[in-house]
């Protein structure tokens, strides 16, 4: 994996380039620089406020840049009716935005990937009944494991949705997290069997005092043969 970001503040999954071939993660202030769009990028904007612009330039001006280093010209990336970024052939990849920063991974070689950047103390105990399950519940031991559990599924979503054309339920979906090891397993638990696919999912997780960034990718892909990830 190539990470792009120097930024100190930033929450840093540079130490996990091993475990993501062929794919760039990218992270940046969404004020440090203006992206420059295409007609049809433009077009799905055009009546959003400034900073939503912004924030929909920033990202796709970072996935451009991952295009270019893997190889690849730059391209449109039109979103879906359902808002789901569209990728080029031979690529994957995910866009994400908080108020800071705007945060993009673009593979070609993994099978789907996602990414996901929160600002920190959004979920309030009084939403955990909601997002977690009862044993997630039982092993949050401080916001920050709050942040980094609902962050990680978000990631989890958009990873699994290229696959399946599917978002579970929060509660089908259970995270095992390791701040220490900064990883995170997903279990699956509802009774769409093609959502099985989450428990093969492999995770990755940065904390910093401010936000939490986490990506979750499928299979990987070597020499065009599927590999289940995490296998040498």
């Amino acid at each position: 994996m190539i990470w792009n970001c120097d930024d100190p503040a930033a929450p840093d999954l540079s130490a996990c380039g091993a475990d993501y071939p062929q794919t760039v993660v990218s992270l940046a202030r969404i004020d440090a620089f203006e992206g420059d769009l295409f007609d049809e990028e433009a077009a799905q904007v055009a009546h959003s406020v400034p900073s939503r612009r912004r924030e929909f330039a920033a990202a796709r001006t970072l996935a451009r840049r991952a295009m270019g280093e893997l190889g690849f010209a730059h391209r449109p990336i039109p979103r879906r009716p359902d808002r789901a970024p569209v990728w080029p052939p031979g690529l994957v990849g995910s866009l994400s935005h908080c108020r800071h920063w705007a945060a993009a991974a673009v593979s070609a070689g993994v099978a789907s990937i996602g990414i996901d950047i929160e600002c920190r103390g959004r979920v309030e105990p009084k939403l955990f009944g909601l997002v977690f399950t009862a044993a997630e519940r039982g092993r949050i031991a401080d916001e920050a494991a709050a942040s980094a559990l609902f962050s990680a599924k978000e990631a989890v979503f958009k990873a699994v949705h290229p696959l399946t054309g599917k978002r579970p339920e929060f509660h089908e979906v259970e995270i095992a997290l390791d701040m220490a090891a900064n990883r995170f397993a997903a279990r699956y638990s509802g009774p769409d069997g093609a959502n099985a696919v989450i428990d093969r999912l492999h995770g990755r997780v940065a904390v910093t005092a401010d936000h939490v960034l986490t990506i979750a990718a499928s299979a990987f892909l070597t020499n065009g043969c599927v590999k289940a990830s995490g296998q040498p």
